[in-house]
């Protein structure tokens, strides 16, 4: 590689920069991955970056983080080792570069990647002390994507990487051996203050089932004749503690003490060796971990671990246990020379020496290890000091949470934050301002420990030149440690505030979903840090109280909107009632007005037919015509009024519902027609049909106007061919149920049809789609019929194509709604 090529750009080198601030900002390594990854894209221009570490025991890689995820390959996902040219570059520390994935995609993952659309990569291994720790992935959409002259840059990115995991799992395993530690030392010193064994191992019991993560622990004593007595149980039900005891060669803890080795199975049902399957799926034991408890090489019984699921204890947790059960051994020796002690009188001096030099020599090494953990505990210290401060930070956050959310009123909201807030130790003022965001401004809506004066100057802060503006354009917290000398405060604020003892001061968004309502700024007499999870725990008090306004706005506003819903709910029920009695006096004069208009039109006709019988002769042509045209006014309107009548009729002279059957119905129409049917060389099928409920005279006028309409508009020189069936059917958009609630009635025929765009407009009153002079007819009888439905409360539609004919289709309930009607 050429010196041109290894020529880092300052673009570069500042992105490194970034990647080594992560990382040295974060103490767990994960957070600092995504800073990372947006870097190395900035750097190589790739579409895709994964990290995957190295799992030796799974003999897999383990994908630890993903940018740009996709199906082809999740976070937690593991593959093993294969005999690849990338895995043994990798395992040997050299970095692989493929730059087309076409001609290079041996393993399944390859395979998946370059089918999501990936064409070239890089694998850039992660080395620590000599050892390969995992790889850094690259991908990009397009062969050849990666420029060859930002290896090196890359190079130095993974190495600084490697470095921070492998300090991020040193840190891990010292805080997980200190913990044993820990715990270690506090059963030693039972061991050495209490010669109470069933204390002690009760103890023993306690920690090991909490390094474990175990629900279920035993502990059993070996006594003469070989025998194996249950001493200590935890989480073991009463039927297995009955037991008591059982023979030293029995089932697994028998295994134990014959060989003298821990024993571990990942699923004690399925192991010959254990005698109580039954018992082990009933109490839904499944995992096993023995240990034997020996001192001076002599065996004293078993420490045996269980779990409720299937599991793999590791050698870290064997080993663990076997230290666990060193130190059962120890309390347990303890208490059986102790016992000795007592019974052997003669030999008690010598006991008693014997086993001083062995306590002096085992309390020498605890006090040791006492040593090296008080320095660790100063460590820990240090920590906790940290871990109180932001306790305190979280107690106000849950605290304001627990406050403000039992109110939906604004103003009681931001009280009880500005209240709650200064229950914070470090805190010495606060004042909470709400955004107006039309005017850019910053109302005061809430203060505690401000004088007058200054709250008068703060009343309206302007967002363009305020500190707190600063939080509220940047959405972030911003925090000045001098703010004497700091340029972001107007003069006249900074120099109020310093006269009165201010040191520092701290502006907070009110946020709710990425959406700042406003800001909160608090004063401090001290100097304050400006750390990453400060701003977080901040940032988290800010978004709660964000949330907590957000409801209250919204609670406002729906009340607003459930006021003005009553309101037109109100109004509308007045309106209903006006329509319900308009429509009601409107049937009235349609019955009425039909009816008296019969008197007059029989009139007419008489004197119609008179004049025709007596004068016809002495009318000319033209007078007869007139005299025609007459008689055919006066039969329409006759028959207009009829249909006029008949729709009226059909709520204001409704009868009873009863049960109707509607074949015998039907078959009765198609008597009355045999005339038409005549007429017109017809022929009507009638299919059987059920009952239903509904009232019978108007169901037969239904019936009769749709085979009228049927034999009427038939096609010229073709019979007309009518068919009518029926069909139960559940109600639409219901649960199933065991009995059909609707019944479908269909009528259909081969006659003229009509356009679908009239499919709605045929069932309107005096509506024709056809001339008089073509056929006869009024244009009521479709309304007419809709009506009978809608009483009936069905539904009526119509299907059709031009010259092929139409079919009309019923549906009705089988049990009507007596209630409703």
């Amino acid at each position: 590689m050429n010196d041109a090529a290894v020529t880092f750009t300052l673009s570069d080198l500042t992105s490194f920069q970034e990647v080594l601030k992560a990382l040295n900002a974060h103490r767990d390594v994960s957070e600092a991955f995504p800073t990372i990854f947006t870097y190395v894209r900035a750097i190589t221009g790739c579409d895709r970056v994964s990290l995957i570490l190295l799992d030796k025991k799974l003999g897999a890689f383990v994908v630890t983080a993903v940018d740009q995820t996709g199906s082809e390959l999740a976070q937690g996902e593991h593959f093993p080792l294969a005999d690849s040219a990338i895995t043994t570059d990798l395992l040997d520390g050299r970095i692989h570069v493929t730059p087309d994935m076409a001609t290079e995609n041996e393993l399944p993952i390859d395979k998946a990647l370059f089918q999501a659309g990936y064409r070239s990569r890089v694998n850039i291994p992660l080395i620590g002390h000599k050892m390969v720790m995992g790889a850094l992935n690259l991908g990009w959409l397009v062969p050849h994507g990666l420029d060859m002259s930002k290896l090196p840059i890359l190079t130095q990115v993974t190495a600084a990487l490697a470095l921070a995991v492998e300090r991020h799992l040193l840190v891990h395993t010292e805080r997980h051996h200190l913990k044993q530690m820990r715990a270690l030392q506090k059963i030693g010193a039972a061991i050495t203050s209490s010669l109470n064994l069933d204390e002690v191992l009760d103890m023993i019991a306690q920690q090991l089932l909490s390094f474990m993560e175990a629900p279920a622990c035993m502990i059993l004593l070996l006594e003469p004749p070989d025998q194996l007595v249950y001493h200590v149980m935890k989480g073991i039900p009463d039927e297995v503690m009955a037991i008591g005891r059982q023979p030293a060669d029995y089932s697994l803890s028998g295994w134990v003490i014959q060989h003298g080795q821990p024993l571990s199975i990942d699923e004690m049902a399925l192991d010959p060796r254990f005698r109580y399957a039954e018992m082990a799926k009933e109490y839904n034991f499944h995992a096993y971990l023995g240990v034997p408890m020996q001192a001076k090489g002599k065996l004293l019984g078993v420490l045996e671990v269980m779990t409720y699921t299937p599991r793999h204890f590791s050698e870290a947790e064997i080993d663990l246990a076997m230290s666990f059960a060193s130190q059962a051994s120890i309390a347990i020796e303890n208490a059986r020379l102790y016992a000795q002690a007592q019974m052997q009188a003669a030999d008690l001096e010598m006991q008693v020496n014997d086993r001083v030099a062995e306590l002096r020599t085992i309390n020498e090494k605890l006090r040791q290890e006492v040593a090296e953990r008080t320095r660790v505990e100063d460590v820990l210290r240090t920590y906790q000091r940290e871990l109180e401060k932001h306790t305190e930070s979280l107690a106000t956050i849950n605290a304001i949470a627990d406050s403000v959310y039992r109110s939906f009123d604004l103003a009681t909201v931001v009280n009880k934050a500005v209240t709650t807030i200064m229950t914070n130790s470090r805190f010495t003022t606060v004042a909470l301002f709400s955004l107006n965001k039309e005017a850019n401004i910053l109302n005061l809506a809430a203060y505690k420990g401000f004088d007058k004066t200054v709250i008068r100057r703060a009343s309206k802060l302007h967002v363009d030149h305020s500190f707190t503006g600063c939080a509220v354009k940047e959405k972030t917290v911003v925090f000045s440690n001098n703010l004497a000398e700091d340029n972001r405060l107007a003069p006249g604020m900074k120099k109020l505030l310093t006269a009165r003892g201010y040191h520092s001061i701290i502006s907070v968004p009110i946020l709710f979903q990425d959406k700042v309502l406003g800001a909160f700024t608090v004063t401090l007499r001290n100097e304050v840090e400006s750390k990453e999870e400060d701003q977080e725990l901040l940032l988290s008090i800010g978004k709660t109280i964000g949330l907590a306004m957000a409801n209250a706005e919204f609670v406002s506003q729906i009340q607003t909107e459930i006021y003005e819903r009553e309101q037109v709910e109100a109004a509308l029920k007045v309106y209903a009632a006006d329509l319900e009695r308009s429509n009601r006096e409107l049937q009235d004069f349609a019955y009425v007005a039909s009816h008296d208009l019969q008197e007059p039109l029989r009139k007419i006709q008489t004197f119609a037919d008179r004049l025709q019988g007596r004068y016809q002769h002495v009318l000319d042509e033209r007078g007869n015509e007139y005299l025609r045209r007459m008689q055919t006014s006066t039969v329409r309107m006759r028959m207009l009024i009829d249909d006029l009548l008949a729709f009226s009729r059909v709520t204001t002279a409704a009868e009873p519902f009863v049960e109707v059957g509607l074949t015998a119905l039907v078959q009765e129409v198609v008597a009355d027609l045999e005339a038409q049917l005549e007429r017109t060389g017809g022929q009507i099928t009638v299919e059987t049909m059920p009952d239903i409920e509904a009232e019978p005279v108007q169901m037969r006028r239904l019936v009769q106007n749709l085979i009228s309409n049927a034999l009427k508009f038939h096609r010229p020189g073709v019979p007309p061919q009518v068919r009518l069936w029926a069909e139960l059917v559940r109600e639409p958009g219901g649960r199933p149920t065991k009995q059909p609630r609707l019944c479908r009635i269909f009528v259909a025929d081969n006659g003229i049809g009509f356009e679908e765009k009239y499919r709605s407009r045929i069932f309107n009153l005096f509506e024709r789609l056809h001339g008089r002079t073509e056929y006869e007819g009024t244009g009521m009888g479709l309304a007419i019929c809709r009506r009978i439905v809608e009483h009936h409360a069905g539904h009526i539609e119509a299907q059709s194509v031009p010259g092929e004919g139409a079919t009309f289709i019923i549906t009705l309930p089988v049990k009507q709604d007596r209630q409703a009607n």
